[in-house]
């Protein structure tokens, strides 16, 4: 973003031109306490080259956390 306007436009023109798919799978939930729980989690990111065509793909493990307020479940950790 330092670079200026003409930077954030390469940089949007180039994440548009790469499509991804993103799956997320939750292995099951753990309630810590009332509010709180952990799920693990499997995310998998399938990312096409525009250039040559093909697919590259990631599989990570994650543990994400989550808080119960005001009614829902919120995601307070990801997980990184």
């Amino acid at each position: 973003m330092e670079s200026g306007p003409e930077g954030r436009k390469e940089l949007a023109q180039t994440m548009a031109d790469y499509t991804a798919t993103l799956n997320a799978i939750c292995d099951g939930v753990e309630e810590k306490d009332k509010d709180t729980a952990v799920a693990p989690v499997r995310l998998q990111m399938i990312v096409t080259d525009p250039v040559s065509k093909a697919d590259a793909t990631q599989v990570r493990m994650v543990m994400m956390t989550f808080v119960h307020e005001n009614g829902q479940w919120l995601i307070l950790d990801e997980g990184n």
